[in-house]
């Protein structure tokens, strides 16, 4: 049992099959979101990152922009635009 009273960030990750059909490729971005998560030392919260339309990492050019998108997202401390609910799924 956790006793310490101390907030502490937790980061929850859903990356769906229908958006990344790769093993590997879901595991990078999931890789990649603890990273930056550790390297922006955001505040004590809990944070829930869902990836909601497909994705492409095939080649180095793509990879790297997913990671700048990424990286941008952690840099605004996770704030969005829009609430969940104005955001329709597409995967």
């Amino acid at each position: 049992m956790h006793t310490s009273a101390a907030p502490v960030l937790r980061l929850g990750l859903i990356v769906p099959k229908k958006c990344i059909r790769s093993a590997v490729a879901r595991n990078k971005v999931k890789r990649w979101s603890r990273v930056l998560m550790h390297q922006h030392g955001l505040e004590p919260q809990s944070v829930l990152l869902r990836v909601r339309h497909k994705v492409a990492l095939a080649t180095p050019q793509e990879r790297h922009q997913q990671w700048l998108l990424l990286s941008g997202l952690f840099q605004r401390g996770l704030q969005t635009p829009r609430s969940a609910s104005q955001v329709p799924s597409t995967c």
